[in-house]
């Protein structure tokens, strides 16, 4: 537009004014921020694994009977009733041999018929016992040998022998050696045959329970 009020008696057009700039209505927004990426989500537990079987508990032998006294034993504690109080246990013992040994045979018979019937009666409680493992062609050589051994050599202690038959063993032939094999072969054969006689008759053995040997802590 033209400026209002210009000076009178000048030959030139009164100057424009350049229009004033205008201002943005609304500042420039900023570029919205970049979303970070949604964390990736853990997959929802695991399945557990079903549970694991367990095995049904070995079947154990029934704890063994109580070994039955003998002849002597039941005198002993006969004895034992009639003697003073105040003994102790080596004079009490050393007592008791006298007695047994001036009892004669007669004396010692129903000490004697008692501790059979007591055997019997233990023995017939006893579960039947399968047929011994055969033995290997080595072992059946120690039992030919063994006795020889210790006949030539009565100061020989149990490693002695077990190393003078392995030496002997060692040094048999060839031919010898086989002849065992043979034996440890048919008796092997025997004991299976008998085995499953056994199995058919009576079952499987049952396994005897392992003792745990007491380790002793010194501290």
């Amino acid at each position: 537009g033209l400026v209002t009020g210009g000076l009178p008696g000048l030959g030139f057009a009164a100057l424009k004014v350049p229009p004033a700039v205008k201002t943005p209505a609304q500042a420039v927004k900023p570029p919205p921020a970049v979303k970070a990426p949604l964390a990736v989500k853990t997959p929802a537990a695991a399945e557990k694994a079903p549970p694991a079987v367990k095995k049904p508990p070995a079947v154990k032998a029934p704890p063994a009977a109580k070994k039955p006294a003998t002849s002597y034993a039941l005198f002993m504690k006969e004895m034992s009733k009639t003697m003073e109080k105040g003994l102790s246990v080596g004079e009490r013992a050393k007592i008791v041999a006298g007695m047994w040994a001036a009892a004669g045979d007669k004396g010692k018979k129903k000490y004697e018929d008692e501790a059979a019937s007591l055997r019997k009666a233990y023995d017939d409680e006893q579960p039947p016992a399968p047929p011994k493992k055969p033995l290997a062609g080595f072992m059946i050589f120690g039992g030919d040998m063994r006795a020889g051994i210790m006949k030539a050599n009565p100061d020989f202690a149990v490693g002695d022998i077990g190393k003078k038959l392995g030496e002997m063993w060692k040094a048999l032939s060839e031919a010898d050696k086989t002849a065992y094999s043979k034996k440890a072969a048919e008796a092997k054969k025997v004991y299976e045959k008998a085995y499953a006689a056994f199995i058919k008759e009576h079952g499987e053995p049952l396994k005897k329970e392992k003792k745990t040997k007491k380790v002793k802590v010194t501290v």
